[in-house]
C-alpha cells in the first residue's frame, strides 16, 4: 500500500509520500508492516495538481472559444426498449450492467432483410480482465500489478455520467442495481446510456468516371451502449457500437490522472532522458509517472446463425514465382486457411498477417457465413 497525501487536493495520487509503504491486510484491517526508507531520496511532496475546473480556471488561460454546434434528436430515438432488450434497425440485443463485468450485451441478433428472421450474431460480450502492471523495480511501484476487472469490478465502481461530457443530451439513460463482494447492494444512477450518432465515415461512396458517371454517397448511423468506471486513478470509456451493415464495434479508451513515484533526479539529461530514470518520464522534480501497460481481454461468444461454427485463421502467405514468369515479378501473396481445433495465441502481427473468422456453413446451399474478428492493438505510454 502506498501512502498518498490527501489533503487539500483532488488529486492525490499525484502526491505520494516518498519512501513510505506498509503491507496491510484488508480482511483483519490490520498492518502488517511498514517500509520507511527515509534517506534515500529527497522527501519532496509536490505541490498540489488539481484539473478541477475551478483551478484551471485560476492557473491557466483560457483556451480560445469554440463555435457552439448541436447535436439532438427532436423527434426522439430511433430505437425501442422492452426491460433489457434493445431493438434498433436490424439489430436486437439484451443490454445489462454487471458487478464484475460492467457493461455486458447478450443475444445480439441481426434482422435477415429478405427472411425478416433474426438470425444470432452473438452469445455475449463484455470485458472480462484488465491487467495493469507497473515496470518499476522499487518498492514503491514493485506492488502495482492490478486486475482492475477482477479484484474491483467494472460495475460496482461504475460511475453516475453526465451530460454533455460522459454522453450527448439525447441519451436514453439506464441505472444499476448491483450486489459488491461483500454483499452490498450498489446502486449507480445513469451507469449505462445508449445513443445514436452519425459516423464519420460514409456508409459507402463511389465515384465513376469509366462507365455511366455517377456520384452517391450514403451517410451511416451508429448506435452507441456506454458505461464508465472510476478505477483508483483511472476512468475507462467501454463502448459497445451497432452498426448499420451488422458490425459490432468494441472499445475502451482511458482517461483521468496519473499515478508517479520518487526519484533522486530534478531533471532530465537532455541527451538521454532515460539515462537517470529508465522507468519512467519525469513529471516533476523528484518524481517520475511510471511505465505501465493496460492489457485489456474480452469474452466475445460469437455464435453466427447459432452455434454451430468453426474458428479459422486466414494467413498470408509469400509465394515466390518462377525467375521467367511472364509479369516480371518475384512474389505474390496467397491466403492459406487453417480451422483451429485448439486454443491458440490468437495473435495477428505485421510480421505474420492473418484475419479471424468465425465460419458456419450452409451446405444444402453451398453457402459460407462468415462473422470476421478484427482485433486493433496500440501501445501508448
Amino acid at each position: 500500500m502506498t501512502c498518498l497525501v490527501v489533503a487539500n487536493t483532488t488529486n492525490p495520487f499525484f502526491r505520494p509520500v516518498p519512501l513510505l509503504s506498509a503491507v496491510v491486510d484488508s480482511d483483519r484491517k490490520q498492518v502488517l508492516k511498514v517500509y520507511d526508507r527515509l534517506g534515500s531520496v529527497p522527501v519532496h511532496v509536490p505541490p498540489a495538481n488539481d484539473y478541477d475546473d475551478e483551478t484551471l480556471a485560476r492557473e491557466l488561460s483560457p483556451l480560445p472559444q469554440v463555435s457552439p454546434f448541436l447535436l439532438s434528436q427532436p423527434l426522439g430515438p430511433s430505437f425501442q426498449v422492452h426491460g433489457n432488450t434493445v431493438s434498433w434497425q436490424s439489430w436486437r440485443f439484451h443490454l445489462k450492467p454487471h458487478a464484475r463485468a460492467g457493461l455486458v450485451v447478450s443475444q445480439a441478433a441481426f434482422q435477415d432483410p429478405h427472411t425478416k428472421v433474426y438470425r444470432s450474431v452473438l452469445y455475449q460480450l463484455h470485458p472480462s480482465e484488465m491487467f495493469v502492471p507497473y515496470q518499476s523495480p522499487d518498492l514503491d511501484s514493485a506492488n502495482r500489478d492490478y486486475a482492475d476487472v477482477g479484484e474491483y469490478g467494472f460495475g460496482v465502481l461504475g460511475t453516475t455520467m453526465g451530460v454533455p461530457s460522459d454522453c450527448p443530451p439525447h441519451s436514453v439513460f439506464f441505472n444499476a442495481t448491483l450486489v459488491s463482494a461483500a454483499g452490498q447492494v450498489v446502486v449507480v444512477d445513469r451507469a449505462v446510456c445508449l445513443f445514436e450518432r452519425p459516423s464519420s465515415v460514409s456508409a459507402w461512396r463511389h465515384v465513376e468516371e469509366f462507365g455511366t458517371p455517377f456520384a452517391n454517397g450514403r451517410t451511416q448511423v451508429e448506435l452507441v451502449a456506454r458505461m464508465v468506471t472510476t478505477v483508483g486513478n483511472y476512468d475507462y470509456f467501454v463502448d459497445v457500437t451497432f452498426k448499420q451493415d451488422g458490425s459490432i464495434n468494441v472499445a475502451i479508451s482511458a482517461t483521468g490522472i496519473l499515478e508517479i513515484e520518487a526519484c533522486a533526479h530534478t531533471r532530465v539529461d537532455p541527451n538521454n532522458r532515460f539515462r537517470d530514470n529508465p522507468y519512467g518520464t519525469m513529471m516533476s522534480p523528484f518524481h517520475i509517472g511510471t511505465f505501465h501497460d493496460h492489457l485489456v481481454n474480452f469474452r466475445v461468444d460469437l455464435d453466427p446463425d447459432g452455434t454451430e461454427n468453426r474458428f479459422v485463421r486466414e494467413q498470408l502467405q509469400r509465394e515466390r514465382l518462377p525467375p521467367d514468369n511472364a509479369v516480371g515479378r518475384k512474389s505474390i501473396w496467397r491466403v492459406q486457411e487453417k480451422v483451429m481445433t485448439a486454443p491458440c495465441a490468437c495473435a495477428c502481427t505485421h510480421v505474420r498477417v492473418c484475419q479471424w473468422f468465425i465460419d458456419v456453413v450452409h451446405v444444402c446451399v453451398e453457402k459460407v457465413v462468415t462473422a470476421r474478428v478484427h482485433a486493433c492493438v496500440s501501445a501508448v505510454y
